[in-house]
């Protein structure tokens, strides 16, 4: 019997030993307000990407103006909106930036930290709006530690950007300056992007799911010596 009591035993300290590093993870994100997700000590996760200290600041010029879905009476909808498909994890800041005169601006500043269960790849930029005349629309990002930066505009009119961060981490802040510039036009812009992409994982069955196959196949073989036994 002793036997068969040391074979449980491996068994439990197999399903038990992995489970006592794991971090705790942070709720998975979903639609809300810049209220919400800018609440002290808030995160959330998309996929392996967990987002916390997320900070948004509007500064207009003139008759420059932002808005977001939630301020509006009654609201339209979510502010921040999950961006997942099924290789790069992030978020959307939606809103209604504009510049209508000239010499307007409206600016975003969105900011936040990121971690990461797997080496961080990639970063996708985007931004959507519009101008006119001389109007310009641009988006600047930058990280910390320095891996690169992201330039949109200003002179595109929107788009996407993705950088290859080198070296690959797990950990970055994320500054982003979103500018709309009247000029002697208009500008306009409503939502920004920002996701990431990671190096994939172990093969399923390496890790934790292995470890628990393996505890199944130890209590079998357990189960068989005690009849044999008995």
């Amino acid at each position: 019997m002793l036997k068969v009591r040391s074979l449980f035993g491996v068994a439990a300290a197999l399903v038990v030993t992995p489970l006592i590093g794991v971090p705790a993870w942070a709720s998975a994100c979903v639609p809300g307000s810049v209220a919400a997700y800018t609440t002290a000590g808030f995160s959330c996760n998309v996929g392996p990407i967990t987002f916390s200290n997320i900070a948004v600041n509007v500064t207009t010029f003139g008759t420059g103006s932002v808005a977001f879905p939630s301020s509006s009476t009654p609201p339209t909808g979510n502010d921040f909106t999950i961006f997942d498909n099924g290789t790069e994890f992030g978020l959307n800041l939606n809103y209604s930036a504009s510049a209508p005169n000239p010499g307007d601006r409206a600016d975003i500043s969105w900011t936040y930290n990121i971690t990461s269960t797997l080496p961080i790849s990639d970063a996708l930029a985007a931004l959507a709006g519009s101008a006119t005349g001389t109007g310009t629309i641009s988006l600047s990002e930058s990280f910390i530690p320095n891996v690169g930066n992201i330039q949109i505009g200003p002179n595109q009119i929107g788009g996407s950007e993705i950088i290859s961060l080198s070296p690959q981490l797990t950990s970055l802040s994320i500054l982003k300056d979103q500018a709309d510039h009247a000029n002697t036009g208009s500008a306009q812009t409503s939502i920004m992007t920002n996701a990431f992409s990671v190096v994939p994982g172990p093969v399923v069955g390496a890790g934790l799911p292995g470890l628990v196959a393996a505890c199944g196949g130890l209590i079998g073989l357990a189960r068989r010596r005690r009849h044999q036994i008995a």
